[in-house]
């Protein structure tokens, strides 16, 4: 299928204060950073229709989570998906149009202090994903997003380790692992690639990704679910919702990376449809915002009751709000993403720690070391709140084993000890310039 390609760059270095409140408003969590972002639309021969036809022809349907149980997806749900008018610029679901053949720059030290602390198997692993990323060409923020979500947090039976004649497998992007069979067949595949240590599942799976996808031209995660090339051929998943998910860890862990560049490749069909995001107004949410469901309440694939049901959440459910259009949030809760309505929910009062804060005098005062995650609460499983530029000023509110409790501009939180230098006591504290 003859493709059109469509360029468009946005250079930030040396740029105007315009350009780059632009580019900040269309990507807040990862602009600050980028040295600069491409935008590029690869315009397909086919109908937007045709492609849905093609994908509700499969003998193996496309399948979508509702209530916690697979079922046969609706063409509606297929075509919500596919529709990448459905997915605005500044929203983490953005980043499946993200080309994920470089790599993002991080160093091994940082991928395991800040991405698999505490992440059951595959803490420790970061120059594992290094090395797959250097010999295959795979951005290693998508490998580890992909991980964390095929193994629920390195914790899955195929992430620890299956036994298959006599000698134990790992498997740490589900590769192989059809539905209706995933751990038998997932450990066969990975007996099969000889996946015998974590760090054989980790580089064996770059290598896959890279030589059946990449290689095909799929290196977006929209092309390895939907190949508009030619859809119904070469497909990741059969999850339709498989590429969107993969956004909102990757869009956290892109908030811990200095001076990248980011291509974007948007498909476009013939007779595409405008979509759900041609002409809303998705706002943003301050990392860290929280509610709590007031009863049980269905999360939607897009900001409105006409949308399909992926799940539906107790009364009582925390969840991580992303973004607001209208009276709808987007939200996140565990590996599930989508949208409910603010009219059954509450909106979280900031912590009593906060309130106390603001009136709190320092103990002393410090700066980062490193790019640091200011957290809720003192640990690693806590929420994080937002992440600290190295060289952020903090003034120090308390100290609880090894993290000290700060103030960073007008956020407060925790933050490890061991990547903050004392600068100076209360007394020695500059004035405000």
């Amino acid at each position: 299928m003859e493709v059109f390609p469509i360029q468009k760059k946005l250079m930030l270095a040396g740029s105007s204060a315009s350009i780059v409140a632009l580019v900040a408003s269309a990507l807040p969590l990862q602009s600050a950073y980028a040295s600069s972002i491409t935008v590029k639309e690869s315009h397909y021969d086919l109908s937007f229709d045709a492609a849905v036809d093609r994908q509700m022809g499969l003998s193996a349907r496309p399948q979508t989570d509702k209530n916690g149980r697979w079922e046969n997806a609706s063409r509606s749900d297929v075509a919500y998906y596919m529709n990448a008018n459905n997915f605005k610029q500044g929203t983490s679901s953005y980043l499946q149009f993200l080309n994920l053949s470089s790599s993002a720059g991080l160093s091994a030290e940082a991928i395991n202090s800040q991405l698999l602390s505490d992440k059951g198997i595959l803490q420790g692993q970061g120059q594992a994903f290094i090395n797959a990323s250097k010999l295959y060409g795979v951005n290693e923020i998508y490998l580890i997003s992909h991980a964390l979500l095929e193994t629920g947090n390195g914790k899955s039976q195929l992430a620890t380790g299956v036994q298959v004649n006599g000698k134990t497998v790992y498997n740490m992007y589900g590769i192989g692992a059809y539905d209706g069979n995933a751990v038998s067949a997932g450990a066969q595949y990975a007996y099969n690639q000889g996946w015998f240590t974590p760090e054989d599942a980790i580089i064996g799976g770059a290598r896959f990704v890279s030589n059946n996808y990449f290689a095909r031209g799929q290196n977006t995660l929209y092309k390895m679910r939907w190949n508009p090339a030619n859809p119904g051929t070469y497909q990741y998943a059969t999850d339709v919702g498989w590429a969107v998910k993969q956004t909102h860890h990757m869009s956290n862990l892109y908030s811990l990376v200095d001076d990248y560049e980011m291509t974007f490749d948007v498909p476009v069909y013939k007779n595409q449809p405008t979509g759900d995001a041609g002409n809303d107004k998705l706002e943003q949410l301050p990392t860290g915002t929280f509610g709590t469901t007031t009863a049980r309440l269905n999360v939607r694939t897009g900001p409105g009751t006409s949308h399909s049901i992926v799940t539906t959440l107790d009364k009582d459910t925390k969840i991580e709000l992303l973004a607001k259009q209208g009276n709808w949030y987007q939200i996140a809760v565990g590996n599930t993403t989508g949208f409910v309505s603010g009219d059954y929910l509450k909106l979280d009062k900031p912590s009593e720690d906060n309130v106390e804060d603001s009136d709190q005098e320092p103990i002393s005062y410090g700066e980062t070391t490193a790019r640091l995650n200011l957290r809720s609460q003192p640990n690693t499983s806590s929420n994080v709140l937002t992440t600290l530029a190295l060289g952020q000023k903090l003034e120090i509110l308390k100290k609880e084993g090894n993290w000290y409790r700060v103030r960073a501009g007008h956020q407060s939180g925790w933050v490890s000890a061991d990547f903050v230098k004392m600068t100076s006591n209360g007394e020695d504290k500059e004035s405000p310039s």
